[in-house]
């Protein structure tokens, strides 16, 4: 059972619905007394996205008899309700599970009803606890910059974090042969809170290859994606903070006292 009253802002609602859109087609919404949590993982796992917002980004958040619950969501259609309103107007958003067959959408003079998706079948992902040895922040238009020249004509990514030198990023062709056909270097001084944990610093480095479309998706140049979350008049986010090592997952994250946001991406293992 849930029940709860929200008034959003459109633009959040938007950023939510294309940066879940990247990876799903339908998700759980957990309504926590204090803040609205979001986890999801696609069919191929992957990618993985955990989202964490304070209820004070809400204009109002009221989960009644303080009884927290979830609910199922199609995000398409959620995208479809959002997507003509102006980015300043205020959702009002309201559901009983007891009573309501639909949720409710009201801004302006329009209200649109949609119905709730069954949970039965959804999974509850949980962000693995990966100790990554290299970390680094970054600003995010600097990698969306990145992702977006370099995976026009690509398939995979390549993302190589060198203590001395600082994070390389590389293209390779279609026919996925080690050949690089373009590149990008972030000189470690540009670099934010650089971090290193190997005890031979010196000359070393960590590399995996990425599947590009989920990075290209992530980082979207046309659509939102979730750069909602960091543009804007009025930004909830700034950089991002990335973990990676040799082969493994790599973790990009942002956080700010209202908002928590994990993704997390699997590595694409290069046979011999």
């Amino acid at each position: 059972m849930v029940r709860f009253k929200i008034k959003a802002d459109a633009s959040l609602l938007k950023t939510i619905a294309h940066t879940l859109s990247t990876i799903v087609d339908e998700c759980r919404l957990e309504f926590h007394m204090d803040k609205l949590v979001i986890k999801a993982t696609d069919p191929a796992h992957v990618a993985m996205i955990t989202l964490e917002l304070d209820s004070k980004l809400f204009h109002e958040y009221a989960i009644m008899d303080n009884q927290p619950g979830d609910v199922g969501i199609d995000i398409d259609k959620l995208k479809n309700v959002v997507r003509e309103a102006e980015d300043h107007e205020i959702f009002r958003i309201q559901y009983d599970s007891d009573n309501d067959t639909y949720i409710r959408f009201s801004h302006d003079i329009f209200t649109d009803l949609m119905k709730p998706t069954d949970t039965a079948g959804m999974s509850r992902p949980k962000m693995p606890n990966l100790k990554l040895p290299g970390m680094f922040e970054l600003e995010f238009s600097k990698m969306k910059k990145i992702i977006h020249t370099l995976t026009d004509f690509s398939d995979v990514i390549v993302f190589s974090f060198h203590c001395g030198e600082g994070l390389r990023i590389s293209m390779y062709g279609p026919d996925e042969k080690i050949s690089t056909i373009s590149k990008a270097m972030i000189p470690k001084d540009l670099l934010i809170n650089m971090e290193w944990s190997k005890k031979d610093k010196k000359g070393t480095e960590y590399t995996s290859i990425f599947p590009a479309d989920y990075l290209r998706a992530l980082f979207a140049k046309n659509e939102r994606g979730m750069s909602g979350f960091f543009e804007g008049d009025h930004p909830l986010l700034e950089t991002i903070h990335v973990q990676m090592g040799d082969d493994y997952p790599m973790i990009i994250g942002a956080e700010s006292p209202g908002i928590l946001l994990r993704y997390l991406i699997a590595p694409r293992i290069q046979s011999e």
